[in-house]
């Protein structure tokens, strides 16, 4: 496998300022990207305790008019 000449390397020594200007530089453009891609959630309603105990409707009963109805 060769390196391509635009691949980074890691070097010993100590960085330069130019050096970790770049380097942030470059997290700090990852780090926007990163944040862009990200979906906001959709806003959570909070329900009362009202809301949240109330009960649906009823569904219509299908007994035709017969109330004993053994089904």
């Amino acid at each position: 496998m060769t390196d391509a000449p635009e691949s980074p390397r890691v070097l010993g020594g100590s960085a330069t300022d130019d050096e970790v200007a770049a380097i942030a530089a470059v997290f700090a453009q990852l780090q926007l990207e990163r944040a862009a891609a990200v979906k906001a959630l959709p806003p959570t309603h909070v329900a009362s305790a009202w809301n949240r105990s109330r009960r649906g409707l009823r569904r219509t009963t299908d007994t035709e008019g017969r109330w004993n109805d053994p089904r």
